[in-house]
């Protein structure tokens, strides 16, 4: 098999009008959790459904393993047995129970789902007794989920699979995607859901009208971001503040600036005592993936 789990080699599937995908080139690793996250419309699903031989692209190609799904038919088989997939709609079959469902899908694959499927029922909490066509968008949603990841595949593809989940059931997703990824598997999760992918991807790609924004390591993105500093002041009229530029007040009645320099000299600055006894609180932080994402979005529509 090839070391790339999964390969968009200059793929482009264009719609009349010119929407879809333009020119995707990135790879994802086996152990990496692979973040693909853009606006609604940006083209996510479209890169998806060419990856996994639902569409033909118009242009490049996109594999699995080395294994092109919408070109070489014949080792199709072949890929999509290493591949676990959550639709951003799943779909279910009417009249089965969520169990008829699961066993009916688990007997597509070779090996025994049986403990797998109960464990991973049990960790998202979803009632295998219930009818699935009378399923909650959040219950589809967890079953598609099981259903993706109950043969241990190698490549797991989730397309918006946190929609319509509650909280605790997304942290355990976020949780189930890190310990697969930390098994080998290679985990491609789309969301548009920014600080989803700021909490469980190693990577990420910035889809923007169907074309490659940004391709980034995430810590490495954080990092690099000047720091946030808030802090409360116990006279916020005291002289000693204009010498911090352009600090602010924020809604939570702090002060609030961006620091450019660099960590240490930072924490020197604030323990001298002209300015340490003057502050009753501080936080440093940096800025979010999403406040990132965002600004990125502004700054190309300002161009």
């Amino acid at each position: 098999m090839s070391t790339k789990a999964i390969a968009f080699e200059s793929l482009s599937k264009v719609y009349p009008g010119g929407c879809g995908v333009h020119e995707l080139t990135l790879h994802v690793e086996p152990g990496e959790v692979f973040g693909f996250i853009g606006p609604n419309g940006a083209g996510k699903s479209t890169a998806i459904r060419a990856l996994l031989g639902l569409s033909r692209p118009t242009g490049g190609a996109a594999s699995v393993h080395g294994i092109d799904l919408a070109k070489d038919r014949d080792r199709k088989r072949e890929a999509l047995a290493h591949v676990g997939y959550v639709p951003s709609e799943p779909g279910v079959y009417p009249g089965k129970t969520v169990a008829e469902t699961l066993a009916y899908l688990g007997g597509f694959h070779a090996a025994d789902t049986r403990a797998l499927r109960a464990k991973l029922c049990e960790r998202i909490d979803l009632d295998v007794t219930r009818r699935a066509d009378e399923l909650s968008l959040g219950n589809k949603k967890k079953l598609a989920i099981v259903a993706a990841m109950h043969h241990a595949p190698s490549v797991l593809v989730l397309d918006e699979p946190s929609s319509g989940l509650d909280p605790l059931v997304k942290h355990e997703l976020f949780a189930l995607l890190a310990e697969v990824a930390r098994e080998g598997a290679a985990v491609f999760f789309s969301s548009h859901v920014i600080s989803e992918v700021e909490s469980v991807c190693d990577r990420f790609a910035l889809l923007k009208e169907g074309r490659l924004a940004q391709l980034v390591r995430t810590q490495d993105l954080l990092r690099e971001q000047p720091l946030r500093v808030r802090a409360t002041f116990a006279d916020p009229t005291d002289s000693v503040l204009l010498s911090l530029t352009d600090a602010r007040p924020n809604a939570a009645g702090e002060l609030e600036w961006i620091s450019r320099v660099e960590l240490p000299a930072l924490l020197q600055a604030l323990a001298q005592d002209t300015l340490a006894k003057r502050i009753t609180k501080v936080v440093l932080e940096h800025p979010s993936l999403e406040e990132l994402v965002l600004r990125q979005y502004a700054k190309e529509r300002a161009q």
